[in-house]
């Protein structure tokens, strides 16, 4: 691939790709910077290289994508049954690439209680419930395999939910929000689910507030984009103010209005990945985003698939990174 001075590309080749999706490698960790949360100060880099078991892995994820075989996904799944099949970090690497087991998924149920359009849906971390969010403005959480509602409640946002998600380490039970009406918002569900929620209004982007991602090292930490161009990165021990805010720019220092944001997991929270109303994947270290640059920080990584160049009305409406480190947008 070909790149400009101004910015940095993969090296993976992207002809298979349309025009509006980009598959995008991930930013890596290079020093010690200031930080914007606790849990992150004492975070140390890790290394790109994979460990030998990855190695294995690999391997044993092309043998499952080459075979496909029903018989190979039963060995499989009969070691981690019997707990000798390796790390979980293995098992699901070579059960997730299988195309074999992909086409035999089929639709378990239907969950039904909104009464508009379902812009969300989050799995909690324990994978116990399915959180969603909708243009009724109300939460509901489920309980995925019955399909029944475990807890529903009024957002307090007065717009479309955007997104839902609950917080690591809280039992399900700490909802973050973002909306049309550009608020995020902070709710307490109560212990054993009865009577209403505590909810408080964090902060608010001028225009809407499209997405928001947790710190993948933090229980406390997350941050959300707005229309408005802004980042603001929150911690929920202070909620006085968003503890990091700053704007996003493209390479000609255009604000670009946020649609998408997402964390990479490979630097404990570091490095913030943003797209919008530009066709480049904006990627920030936060620790390079000191008092003085608070506004207009310069991304330590632009990201633009070849077969954008020279169409600069192609928007992202979605960026995801994988637990590798790879990161997907579209």
């Amino acid at each position: 691939m070909t790149s400009s001075s101004d910015e940095e590309v993969p090296d993976a080749d992207m002809s298979a790709h349309t025009q509006d999706t980009a598959c995008l490698a991930d930013a890596e960790d290079d020093g010690s910077l200031p930080q914007g949360c606790p849990e992150q100060e004492a975070a140390q880099p890790k290394s790109t290289a994979l460990r030998s078991d990855d190695t294995e892995d690999d391997q044993q994820q092309g043998e499952t994508r080459n075979t496909g075989s029903s018989a190979r996904l039963l060995h499989v799944l009969d070691q981690r049954a019997y707990g000798i099949g390796g790390s979980p970090h293995k098992f699901h690497r070579t059960i997730g690439s299988s195309v074999h087991l992909l086409k035999r998924l089929e639709r378990k149920t239907v969950l039904e209680g909104h009464t508009g359009c379902v812009n969300t849906v989050c799995w909690t971390p324990s994978g116990e419930t399915l959180i969603s969010g909708s243009d009724d403005q109300r939460v509901i959480l489920w309980d995925w395999c019955s399909g029944s509602q475990r807890y529903a409640y009024e957002s307090g946002h007065h717009g479309n939910v955007f997104q839902a998600k609950a917080m690591p380490e809280s039992g399900g039970r700490t909802i973050i929000t973002c909306a049309a009406d550009g608020q995020v918002r902070w709710g307490t569900l109560p212990e054993g689910g009865g009577g209403p929620p505590e909810t408080q209004v964090l902060n608010e982007h001028r225009g809407r507030a499209h997405k928001l991602d947790i710190a993948p090292a933090s229980a406390h930490c997350f941050a959300s984009c707005g229309e408005d161009t802004v980042v603001m990165q929150y911690d929920l021990r202070d909620t006085t103010r968003p503890c990091l805010t700053f704007k996003a720019k493209n390479m000609q220092r255009k604000g670009v209005g946020l649609n998408a944001i997402a964390y990479s997991p490979r630097d404990n929270g570091n490095q913030i990945a943003v797209a919008g109303t530009d066709p480049s994947v904006l990627v920030y270290d936060i620790r390079r985003v000191e008092q003085g640059s608070r506004n207009n920080p310069i991304p330590v990584r632009t990201l633009r698939p070849r077969e954008t160049e020279g169409n600069n009305r192609l928007h992202l409406t979605c960026i995801q990174y994988s637990h590798r480190g790879e990161l997907l947008g579209t």
